[in-house]
This record gives C-alpha cells, structure tokens and sequence, in this order.
C-alpha cells in the first residue's frame, strides 16, 4: 500500500482559519481522492482512514461524490457530530446544559467559521452510504462515547464491520491491543480490494458471454438470410 498523510485544515502546514470538525474537511478529502485517482489514472484502490475527528471526517465523506476507486472506510472513535460531541463534552467534562451555551456558539460559528454544528452528521450519511465501512472504537473512551461507533454502525446500510477494543480509551486501540487492531484493518482492506477484483473479473465474464452471444444471433441471422435467399431462388427456377 502507499500512503498519503496530510494535514487537515488549519493544522500543521495546511492553510485554513478555523477548524470545522468535519464539516468543511470532508470537500477537503474529496479533493484529495480525486487527486489521488487522477494521479494513478484511475487504476488504484482507495482507503479512507481517519481517528477522531478524522474518523468523522471520513463518514461525512461519503455523503458527497467520491471517485469510484473508494473502495473503503475505516473510521477509529468518529464522533456522530459537531453539535453531539460538544453537548457530550459540555455534560461529562464540564457538567454544563447544552442549552444556551451551544446555541450562542453556533450561531457565532456560523458566522465566522461559516458552518453550523448540526450542518452535518454521519448518522445521515450513512443511512444513504454505499461504501463497505469498518468502525472501530474503545471500549474505555470517556472524551468520544464509544455508543457514538454504535449509532454509526447501526445507522449504516452499506456492508459494515466493528470492532470495540474493550480496555482502549480514546483514540488508543492500536496501541492497547495492536494485534487486534492491525489483523482486523489489513483483514478488511484485503477483502474489500479482493472483491473489487472478483467483481471486475465477473463482469468481464459476462461481458464476453453477451458478445459471444450476440455474435452467435449475428451468424445465425446470416444463415437464415442465406438459407431464405436460396429459397427464393429454388422457386424462381
């Protein structure tokens, strides 16, 4: 596999203002595939990985128009929203009603970020998501709650995996059980890659049995044509 890491918005050497939870990074990693395929001429498999909000940002992805080389998600401890995360953190962190603290705060976002914190959830994107997903989260996660990996996994209609790593807190599952971790990502990107092929395989089967076939109706119409000509002519002499 090749890798490309980048920086997200307003972090390390990327550009960017204000950091948008997902909500504007998502046209960032949209961009980034498309490059991505140009670059390969279309010939690679694509896999979108994210933690946190990374994670989110790879859900939310999937609700614009990726290249169809995504062939896979893989999202660690994502967060089902911006306007989610904060009322859970508001409550277990800081044990503060979410009303008015982020209503005023949305309404200041919006304004100077230019997006909302309800402008978009994963759990809408995956009732609509066709790309094969894999959820992963700690079962000891107290900052992102680990029922948020379950919502998404519920809500998601395409072909879905999950794996909670019991005594990882957050964003920590590789490092608590690695090899758990590591079998289950490789495990998935191969069976999905995998499948791609047999599905192009398959088609290119069934490509060559309609052209067979309609070769087969293409000569038998010659012979009929030949067989009715010398009909004609039989009755002529």
């Amino acid at each position: 596999y090749r890798m490309l890491l980048v920086d997200a918005r307003a972090h390390g050497e990327s550009e960017g203002e204000y950091i948008c939870f997902g909500v504007k990074e998502r046209y960032d990693l949209k961009q980034w595939t498309e490059y991505i395929a140009k670059r390969f001429q279309g010939k690679c498999k694509i896999f979108l990985s994210g933690i946190s909000m990374g994670g989110a940002t790879v859900l939310m992805a999937t609700g614009l128009e990726l290249p169809k080389q995504v062939k896979g998600i893989i999202a660690d401890c994502a967060f089902t929203s911006p306007w989610d995360i904060f009322a859970s953190v508001l409550q277990s962190g800081f044990y503060l009603p979410r009303f008015p603290i982020l209503n005023v705060a949305d309404r200041i976002c919006r304004r100077r970020a230019g997006f909302g914190f309800k402008e978009c959830s994963t759990l809408d994107c995956m009732r609509t998501n066709r790309i094969p997903v894999l959820f992963i989260h700690g079962g000891a996660d107290t900052f992102v709650p680990t029922q948020m990996s379950s919502q998404n996994y519920e809500a998601c209609v395409a072909e879905k995996e999950l794996l909670i790593v019991k005594r990882a807190a957050h964003a920590t599952s590789n490092m608590v059980d690695p090899e758990s971790y590591r079998s289950k990502v490789i495990a998935f990107m191969d069976k999905y890659a995998e499948k791609e092929n047999a599905d192009s395989l398959e088609n290119e089967e069934d490509t060559e049995e309609d052209e067979k076939a309609g070769t087969d109706r293409v000569e038998a119409g010659a012979d009929a044509q030949r067989n009715g000509d010398e009909s004609s002519d039989n009755e002529e002499n």
